[in-house]
């Protein structure tokens, strides 16, 4: 039986994860038919179509959904215009995932929700690092050792020279890690902003507590000397260290180190393999299209994307009042 997938979006992070990893899962599964592309520009449609193995390419999505049918809508637009394709690519009735965050908003977030509950279709946000190789690991670990015996998780986000005020949509990815390492929600989160010279952004401090009761810190450095994700986590008489795979940073390809009671009892190297497959892009999209596939539930619906935009969201609009002050 044919699976038919449709892409919307072909600018650069589609080239760089979602493209090769459409093509890799379509390889390796029989049936599988990358059915078309969309992107507002034609010339980028064609480039990308022709690159990744789709046989038609559009300028209007909703013109390419109705000829061409597909059993999934993989989105990867502009953040502001997510959520208003979300929701209607929900109501016309397919299956969808999108590059995260889905909403910029909780109630954008909520209007998908209930829109793909109203339409009774499967959605998905895409938070790659989830899908990680690396991560899923270092997931695996925690759940062997007790994720409920967590009590610290911190984050150290570095950036080289970002400058762009809003830095809530990448932030969102170490907001929720911390909800995937503790296997649970935030129960309470506040910030902390130091303004820098050199970009608009400054560095953000997010402080919180988990249902579980683990204590959370993230730091946010756009201005620093690397780019690098690096993760320690504090259980019952066990550290972890955990360095993110990220693109191309001084990391890569990333690493695991387990203390517990004073010895080391694990350090694990990650695997190099193609950027978008250390990154989590054909993770994602290999769990989204084989829960379609089985009838299987995805492993992360949309309805767990609402709290990290909801903190998102809530970063947004105290660095904003913050700068009206």
């Amino acid at each position: 039986m044919s699976f038919k997938i449709c892409h919307i979006g072909c600018g650069a992070m589609s080239m760089r994860g979602h493209g090769p990893a459409m093509r890799k899962y379509a390889a390796e599964n029989p049936g599988v038919i990358l059915a078309g592309c969309c992107d507002l520009d034609l010339e980028k449609a064609r480039e990308f179509g022709d690159l990744f193995g789709f046989y038609h390419h559009y300028t209007d999505w909703i013109d390419m959904l109705l000829k061409e049918k597909p059993d999934a809508v993989s989105i990867a637009v502009p953040v502001g215009s997510t959520a208003g394709i979300s929701i209607r690519v929900a109501g016309m009735g397919f299956n969808l995932l999108t590059e995260k965050p889905p909403g910029m908003t909780g109630d954008e977030c909520r209007g998908i929700i209930e829109a793909v509950k109203k339409a009774g279709v499967t959605a998905a946000a895409a938070f790659n690092r989830r899908h990680m190789p690396l991560v899923r690991r270092f997931s695996d670990i925690l759940d062997i050792e007790g994720k409920e015996t967590i009590t610290c998780i911190r984050c150290e986000f570095h950036r080289v020279g970002r400058k762009d005020p809003d830095f809530s949509t990448t932030a969102i990815h170490a907001i929720d890690m911390a909800i995937m390492i503790a296997g649970c929600g935030y129960r309470e989160w506040s910030f902390e902003f130091q303004p820098l010279v050199r970009t608009p952004v400054g560095n953000i401090y997010l402080n919180g507590v988990m249902e579980s009761g683990a204590k959370v810190s993230l730091a946010f450095m756009p201005d620093s000397g690397l780019d690098a994700e690096r993760f320690s986590v504090v259980a019952a008489g066990s550290s972890f260290f955990l360095n993110m795979p990220i693109w191309d940073c001084p990391d890569y390809p990333g690493g695991i180190i387990h203390f517990k009671e004073g010895r080391r009892m694990a350090k694990i190297t990650g695997t190099e393999d193609e950027m978008f497959i250390t990154s989590g892009f054909y993770g994602e999209h290999c769990d989204f299209y084989n829960s379609i596939r089985s009838g299987k539930p995805a492993g992360y619906d949309m309805a767990s994307s609402l709290q990290p935009v909801e903190i998102m969201e809530s970063l947004r609009t105290e660095k904003n009042n913050q700068t009206r002050r």
